[in-house]
């Protein structure tokens, strides 16, 4: 890849952490690591209301030096019964489908259709189980595990209120 067309992927990804910052996604925490810009942690605050509700759950979005042109590999860490930990997740916006990757989407929409389909009941490649209501007790979050992530507390966007 040209150096230059890699500057501007690079000031692409940067724009979107701004506007990330300025409109955060509902629930979701995310920033680049400090040290590479392609990649993306983030932390979805369960969902009120959802089988998720009080969890906190971890993954990573890895961009290609070709982004915005090709799609980024998405993985949830954290055991949530949706998704298989450090697995690929299979979505249209995802390195699974490149084939329907539009070069418009943004680090938002990606985040906003990764907590959409953490919520969807239908089974895909990539999740274990469909949300199930019932099954919610088996589903262990970052603070279900003690585990709580203290980088994803410490992503910039939104402040994530916590009791310690």
């Amino acid at each position: 890849m040209h150096p230059a067309q890699r500057k501007q992927n690079l000031q692409r990804l940067q724009r979107e952490l701004k506007h990330l910052r300025e409109e955060p996604v509902p629930g979701v925490h995310a920033a680049p690591l400090p040290s590479n810009m392609l990649e993306w942690h983030f932390c979805i605050e369960g969902p009120v209301g959802s089988p998720y509700q009080g969890g906190y759950y971890h993954g990573i979005i890895r961009f290609p030096q070709e982004y915005p042109f090709k799609p980024p590999s998405i993985r949830m860490l954290t055991p949530s019964g949706r998704f298989e930990p450090n697995q690929r997740i299979c979505l249209s916006m995802s390195d699974f489908h490149p084939e329907t990757w539009n070069c418009m989407w943004s680090v938002s929409s990606i985040l906003q259709g990764v907590v959409s389909f953490m919520l969807d009941s239908a089974p895909a490649i990539g999740p274990s189980n469909p949300c199930q209501p019932e099954r919610a007790a088996q589903r262990p979050s970052l603070t279900r595990l003690g585990l709580l992530n203290r980088y994803c507390l410490s992503l910039p966007t939104p402040p994530v209120p916590v009791d310690f």
